[in-house]
């Protein structure tokens, strides 16, 4: 899809000319590109927290499992299962670990850091628990009812419930049982012998104990069921449903999770925000409206998982929450004109005006964004999928958002700034079944009440991945079933390239030489220097490519599956650049800011880390290193020579490839660009015309395919 970008990044620099006549030259190590973790963006989907004895803090989130040992002032990703989804998570008091999965339930050792399979895989384990003398509980989500687990024995027993989905568990200090399920809560007394169900046809969302007598239930989502939940004060003989009475009448909103904060006051988290019952008080008082999955207490305050705002902490559950992680995969990446840096990823848009040490949310909270851009007239775009609204439009710096009535009803999958303060947008079928509406053009610089008004440029039935608009007015528009070339700014199209081929581009960019580059999700990188006529694979990793960038003295940045790259010569020679960077962090989104700094968004690639937003150290381009050659050529000759004003040089190549001829003087400088493009096979001469260089040696120096070669050139006054 074209939203998941990734770059890995080349390191570029000089070849030093010591020697005369013909030889191959050698490269120096120079500096590379360094990296640097940002401050976040902190926030995503975090579903449960938990706190083991020692002060871990262990998070489930819609991208893995993640820890902290510093009381969640850092986040890091813990791969633990690797390929596997992870549902339930519970800790016992030596800090041990355990969790339901795709393939059953694990133990994770403290002590020895190992990890245990404890079987139970034609179950489909979800919630889990345990309870003080170390048993596991785990019930089913695919009907096969409770199941516990004896360190002792090593085998599993079925508790009952068989033919029931079992939604969450919940321990009492004597060993009786109570059981959430989709059909309503259920008990299992010391005996074994169960009742229920309790709460009759209620889909049962959270069980929650306090004391020996206070049961608190919190109702999903069903046909009578509305900001509801249930309370008994006797140990579960009576019930009294609850209804938080909630300004919002009129939407029916899970109740998720309770926790008891230092003060003994009962907050409650829903899909409509939080609520806290004050000791001795009837009346439930929202405090916020976070969407909560999960709460629980630490040192007499609380943590709460969140939709789309990541974990949050207060020292009373009731007011002054901080965000404590994770960080959040990144989708997108903008830097606007008043210097801000925009991310978007699954729960909205975060802003950092200080190169990323500190995050804000911006708006469209727990929304995808799919694409960012801003016109030149100040107005920013944000791109997202059907669902959550197609297309949203801000005048003031994302303070403020409108939705677009227009493109509001596609999956806006690309943007690109045009002349005079419009832009371009692509749409394109993000599920299934849904309408793929083609390139658009606003028609107008100002923003309504209802959006922007927009102009087809057709390329309808296509999902168009990327746009790119090149310095002679020419449009590319990337597409599944290849590049669309339009001079006239859509009214007419070219015969798509790479059409039928199997490739598909899914980012394309413009270099400052003018040069536009394709990724493409099979075979790497490609570069036109002439407006589509034809394009030359330049990309040496030759494998699935996910974002890339033109940067300052014209770097450009790839990443693909085998890592980050970076060419400062239009693809022809590359190097590694992921110093700084994680082994794990999976780069999907590049932008550069107005002082040359780069930035790269981390995402999610088979349980690979999130690191959130990373930033190099340094504006200074950086130098080749550990360049990867791309053919065979050869420098035949050089006439006259010596010479007094202008002499030819013949070079011959072996294959269609990128060409680089320049000039250097004496002590390695270079004074001359005679070459830089892309040649089919053959025998060429260019001419190189002295001008007011002084009279001495100097050296032509050719680099295509698996040749690097130099020539010596001597000018006579």
């Amino acid at each position: 899809m074209s939203f998941i970008k990734f770059l890995h990044f080349l390191n570029r620099g000089k070849y030093y000319l010591v020697m005369c006549s013909f030889f191959l030259l050698l490269s120096t190590a120079n500096a590379q590109t360094s990296w640097q973790q940002s401050g976040g963006p902190m926030g995503g989907f975090v579903y449960s927290s938990i706190i083991a004895p020692n002060g871990y803090i262990y998070t489930l989130a819609d991208i893995g499992v993640y820890f902290s040992t510093n009381n969640g002032d850092s986040w890091d990703n813990w791969d633990i299962l690797p390929d596997q989804t992870v549902y339930g998570i519970a800790v016992d008091s030596s800090n041990n670990v355990y969790f339901s999965a795709d393939s059953g339930v694990y133990m994770y050792n403290f002590q020895s850091k190992s990890v245990t399979w404890l079987n139970l895989i034609n179950q489909a384990p979800n919630p889990i628990a345990l309870d003080e003398s170390g048993a596991i509980y785990a019930g089913s989500s695919i009907g096969e009812g409770l199941w516990k687990f004896s360190l002792l024995s090593g085998t599993w027993t079925q508790l009952g419930l068989e033919g029931d989905t079992i939604s969450s568990i919940a321990l009492e200090s004597t060993g009786a049982i109570w059981a959430g399920t989709t059909n309503g809560l259920y008990h299992r007394n010391t005996t074994g012998v169960w009742a229920g169900p309790i709460l009759t046809d209620e889909y049962i969302n959270t069980v929650f104990l306090k004391g020996a007598d206070t049961i608190l239930v919190g109702l999903g989502i069903v046909d009578t069921a509305q900001n509801l939940m249930a309370a008994s004060l006797d140990g579960g003989l009576t019930w009294n449903i609850l209804d938080l009475n909630l300004a919002d009448s009129q939407n029916i909103y899970n109740i998720n999770a309770f926790a008891v904060n230092g003060q003994d006051a009962i907050i409650a988290g829903s899909d409509a925000g939080l609520f806290v019952l004050q000791p001795g008080n009837l009346v439930w008082q929202e405090i916020d409206t976070l969407l909560i999955n999960s709460l629980c207490q630490r040192s007499g305050g609380i943590i709460a998982g969140t939709d789309g705002e990541g974990v949050l902490y207060s020292s009373n559950g009731s007011a002054n929450w901080q965000q404590t992680g994770v960080p959040v995969p990144i989708n997108t990446l903008m830097l606007s004109s008043t210097g801000l840096i925009f991310a978007g990823n699954d729960g909205g848009i975060f802003v950092s005006n200080d190169r990323g040490t500190t995050w804000t949310q911006s708006g469209l909270i727990g929304i995808n964004i799919l694409a960012l851009a801003e016109s030149s007239n100040g107005i920013i775009y944000a791109g997202m999928d059907v669902n959550n609204g197609g297309l949203w439009e801000s005048s003031d710096n994302g303070n403020t958002w409108i939705w677009d009535a227009y493109l509001g009803n596609y999956s806006v999958l690309s943007l690109c700034p045009g002349p005079n303060g419009t832009m371009y947008a692509g749409t394109g079928a993000f599920f299934d079944g849904e309408t793929e509406a083609g390139i658009f053009l606003t028609s107008n610089n100002s923003l309504s009440s209802t959006g922007m008004t927009w102009k087809s440029l057709g390329l309808s039935n296509l999902e168009d991945n990327a746009i790119v608009l090149d310095f002679n007015d020419f449009l590319y528009v990337g597409t599944d079933n290849g590049v669309y070339i339009s001079s006239n700014n859509g009214a007419n199209w070219s015969s798509p390239s790479f059409a039928g081929e199997g490739i598909f581009p899914n980012s394309l960019i413009l270099d400052s030489n003018g040069y536009v580059f394709a990724g493409t999700d099979t075979v790497g990188l490609y570069i036109t220097t002439n407006q589509g006529v034809a394009w030359t694979q330049v990309d040496p990793s030759d494998s699935i490519l996910y974002a890339l960038t033109a940067a300052a003295s014209n770097q450009i940045y790839i990443s693909s599956e085998k890592g980050v790259f970076i060419s400062t010569d239009d693809g022809i020679t590359w190097g590694s650049a992921d110093a700084g960077l994680s082994d794990n962090d999976f780069v999907i989104s590049f932008a550069m800011d107005m002082n040359g700094y780069v930035y790269a968004g981390t995402g999610i690639n088979f349980g690979d880390s999130v690191s959130g937003v990373a930033v190099t150290t340094s504006t200074t381009p950086v130098n080749e290193k550990h360049a990867v050659q791309l053919g065979t050529a050869d420098l035949l000759s050089t006439y006259p020579s010596p010479f007094a004003s202008s002499t030819s040089i013949t070079f011959q190549l072996n294959a269609s490839e990128p060409v680089s001829l320049k000039i250097y003087n004496d002590i390695g400088e270079e004074i001359g660009n005679v070459v830089q493009g892309y040649y089919a096979p053959g025998t060429y001469t260019v001419q190189w015309n002295a001008g007011g260089a002084p009279a001495g040696t100097y050296f032509c120096k050719l680099i295509s395919g698996g040749t690097t070669a130099v020539k010596e050139l001597i000018r006579v006054p």
